[in-house]
């Protein structure tokens, strides 16, 4: 199945396109917040308004900082759509354009109406070279029917218990812990970060020849900041190719590592409607501040990285409200991801970086969902088990999922002494740069928060497949886990 990361390069070929009718247009009218920005930054991309009627951003200082001698640059709003014949049988999306404005001048107020749910994509260019990307994620009217207290009613009738590893240290946290705002790491705050976008092929303007002589659009970003600014910078400089750093001369020296409190277990969740299918995906999602892999206290390894996010989907039919499936997550959809026997032998493997079981086949502990999360990654997983991400037959990281404590939610009369979380709601479909509301203005921040050993980093909801792409990533044709085999084919 082909994901979000690949369309952009579709989109760049060959894709059919056609021009949404009255796009709302631009108003060249000032209205940035007041909001703080840190030290040395200037708001850039500002999220001013973002619910089933429109997207309202506001841009500033792009001129001046990819130092646009005229001061005028091109803005175009896309949406790809995946729900089509032709994405499903060819693998070719839609591309639907929302809005294209030319020359325009700072500060700029960009307005269109949210006509589809999933992701809207800007992008900044001048002389047909794009110097930034960004993307909002917003859910139209049709597709948020549900009322605020029926979402949390289905969220936790359906919240499950998460088991961890015995030997784990990090427990899934609320955002505010994950960003230092609470029980909060002096030495952290001020410890250095940065965003950067990654550096490509520049085409000039004005013919083969001037790729000699003509000069070359800047397109290269960064943004330096300290950790307790984070929510000052994430939520105004969301280029969706740049990749958050640590800017420490050596990254396993952060004090994210230390955050391993259990005094602030979350699990948050998101609601989808999917009306052409007749569904409701509930997500449920668990953030941490550090992912050690199979490191350990004393012993780092290379693919350990500082933040991380997992997730699990329920999957019910529109009217019943009757549970279909439950959709686990577990890294990479490009890793080859399997269940593996004592002597690492494969017993059932499945790429797509998720698997799905029957809703009568899922594991329950007193009437809920029971997931798992592997020791040091926090991948979730259908059962307890030994697994691995490989390349062939061979697994180069190996993680055991499950076996020790449960999490239950704090409202569930079977919790008895066992550890406890708090369930919130993560209003995706509302995120702005407004400081106010803080910490959910810093997933506005499109680009990858998890920098990820190997080319692919990670991006935090809502423009990871789950949520971006939520029709296609819950398709029950992805890989199914068998939840009675324990044993390699014998053939």
């Amino acid at each position: 199945m082909k994901k979000i990361f690949i369309l952009s390069l579709v989109f760049l070929s060959a894709c059919a396109q056609f021009k949404q009718k009255n796009p709302r247009l631009p108003a060249q009218v000032n209205t940035a917040n007041q909001c703080p920005v840190s030290a040395g930054n200037k708001p850039l991309f500002t999220i001013l308004e973002n619910n089933s009627n429109r997207i309202r951003v506001n841009l500033d200082h792009f001129a001046e900082i990819f130092e646009i001698k005229d001061g005028t640059f091109d803005v175009n709003v896309t949406f790809i759509d995946t729900s089509t014949k032709d994405f499903q049988y060819k693998g070719i999306p839609t591309v639907i354009s929302i809005l294209a404005d030319k020359e325009i001048k700072e500060p700029r107020l960009i307005e269109i109406p949210v006509s589809y749910t999933g992701v809207y994509n800007f992008e900044l260019s001048k002389d047909g070279t794009v110097f930034w990307k960004q993307k909002v994620f917003s859910i139209t009217k049709a597709e948020n029917t549900l009322s605020p207290e029926e979402k949390n009613d289905l969220a936790k009738k359906y919240a499950p218990v998460l088991q961890m590893h015995k030997d784990e240290r990090y427990f899934p946290s609320s955002l505010e812990y994950v960003f230092n705002k609470v029980d909060t790491d002096p030495d952290l705050a001020d410890e250095p970060f940065y965003l950067t976008n990654k550096s490509g092929f520049i085409k000039p303007s004005g013919g083969f020849f001037s790729f000699f002589t003509g000069p070359k659009l800047k397109t290269d970003f960064s943004a330096e900041f300290l950790f307790k600014d984070i929510d000052k910078v994430l939520p105004y400089y969301g280029h969706a190719d740049s990749v958050m750093k640590s800017g420490l001369d050596n990254s396993s020296d952060t004090k994210m590592k230390s955050r391993t409190s259990r005094d602030h277990l979350t699990v948050y969740y998101s609601v989808m409607e999917n009306k052409k299918w007749n569904e409701i995906y509930i997500n449920y999602h668990f953030f941490y501040p550090y992912d050690p892999k199979n490191g350990t206290q004393n012993k780092d390894v290379a693919a350990a990285h500082i933040l991380d996010r997992e997730s699990l989907t329920v999957v019910l039919r529109g009217y019943s409200k009757q549970p279909l499936y439950a959709f686990y997550g577990a890294h990479l959809a490009s890793q080859t991801m399997a269940q593996l026997d004592s002597n690492h032998s494969i017993i059932q493997s499945w790429n797509t970086g998720r698997v799905f079981v029957n809703w009568p086949d899922t594991k329950q502990l007193n009437g809920r969902l029971h997931a798992v999360a592997a020791a040091g990654s926090h991948g979730i997983y259908p059962k307890a088990a030994l697994y691995g991400v490989m390349i062939g037959k061979l697994p180069i990281l190996l993680e055991e999922a499950g076996g020790g404590p449960n999490l239950f939610p704090n409202f569930d009369e079977n919790a008895q002494d066992n550890m406890k979380y708090e369930l919130k709601y993560l209003a995706l479909e509302n995120v702005t740069s407004d400081c106010k509301d803080m910490p959910l203005n810093v997933l506005a921040y499109s680009g990858s928060t998890v920098d990820v050993l190997g080319p692919t980093n990670a991006t935090f909801p809502p423009f990871t497949d789950r949520e971006a792409d939520f029709k296609n990533y819950v398709d029950p044709n992805a890989p199914l886990f068998d939840m009675n085999k324990d044993k390699p084919d014998e053939h």
